[in-house]
């Protein structure tokens, strides 16, 4: 099957904005290739145990940092590349008006599409995802890679086929941080928008009894219910396909989600009319020039702002009612 590969050349500084942008779009979808994450890579000996660097690896040091994408070939996604790159001009602009300072440079912001067999979907991505701590305990690891464990970590297994994530991405490191900070230990955790299922498996790797994770999209819910199966948490997990707008459990003590601010916004009204108990609620996925229109939000729908931490364009919010 002939798919289409979409590369936007940047830096690494530009590939938040860029990720922003796209995410802004309803794009969840994408691979990073930053050859500063490779830097990091190469640097630390201790976490890869690397015997031998091919050199393609260390060359890669010299590459633009890329956002690559695939789309099936069809006249709808032939409209959302062309939208793709007038967003991409727009955030050229931004940077020559100064938005971010005059320093900062997104690079090129060039983008390339091209069509590609399937097979290139489906494996050249897997070369760039390596283990990853996103918390003080919490590494996530995909499935090819070998890791050492060290004594005070929890592994989490992920296969993340690709569309869902590892865990790297500022969204869920910081959802992930909130969440073993307030510690879910004896808990009942509601997972809204589950992805690759690492919020939930994290929950449950760190005390919860018991994780709803519930998700729109079909493909998410078997992937995160493979991956709770492969940490072996299927006695606390139950993952289900689902649309909290009308399908929503109504028993909780805790909530977490990693979703676009404007969905933030809908689920804080759903939350509102269906709560039966105190909760906490953890929401990410929030970009940071919308923080204050959320806060709003949710503070106008009962809820008290517990904390609020930022990474780079992306913050998480903690709240309870």
């Amino acid at each position: 099957m002939k798919l289409i590969q979409v590369t936007i050349y940047t830096t690494t500084f530009g590939v938040e904005a860029v990720s922003a942008s796209l995410m802004g779009m309803g794009i969840q979808q994408l691979a990073i290739e930053d050859p500063h994450d490779v830097e990091e890579i190469l640097n630390d000996q201790d976490t890869y145990a690397w015997d031998y660097i091919d050199s393609k690896v260390v060359e890669m040091q010299e590459e633009e940092a890329k956002v690559r994408l695939y789309f099936e070939v069809n006249p709808e996604n032939t409209r959302l590349i062309q939208e793709i790159k007038m967003n991409m001009m727009g955030l050229k602009s931004k940077e020559l008006e100064g938005y971010w300072d005059f320093q900062a440079d997104l690079g090129r912001l060039y983008v390339e599409d091209l069509e590609v067999d399937s097979e290139t979907w489906e494996n050249s991505w897997k070369e760039y995802v390596k283990p990853t701590r996103i918390t003080e305990t919490l590494v996530v690891k995909p499935t090819w890679e070998e890791y050492l464990q060290k004594p005070w970590e929890k592994i989490m297994e992920i296969d993340p086929q690709m569309a869902f994530g590892t865990g790297s991405h500022a969204s869920t490191a910081l959802a992930m941080r909130l969440l073993e900070k307030y510690n879910p230990e004896g808990k009942t955790v509601l997972d809204v928008g589950v992805g690759s299922g690492i919020l939930s498996i994290g929950a449950a790797l760190l005390g919860a009894i018991h994780v709803e994770g519930m998700d729109i999209d079909p493909v998410a819910v078997e992937t995160a219910q493979a991956n709770v199966a492969l940490n072996q948490v299927e006695k606390v997990v139950n993952v289900f396909q689902g649309d909290f707008r009308n399908t929503m459990p109504k028993q909780w003590d805790w909530v977490v989600s990693n979703l676009t601010s404007e969905l933030i916004i809908n689920l804080a009204k759903v939350l509102n009319e269906t709560k039966t108990r105190p909760y906490l609620w953890i929401s990410s996925g929030i970009l940071v020039e919308k923080k204050q229109t959320v806060l709003e939000e949710l503070v106008r729908k009962g809820f008290e702002i517990v904390e609020v931490i930022e990474e780079g364009e992306w913050c998480a919010i903690a709240a309870k009612q």
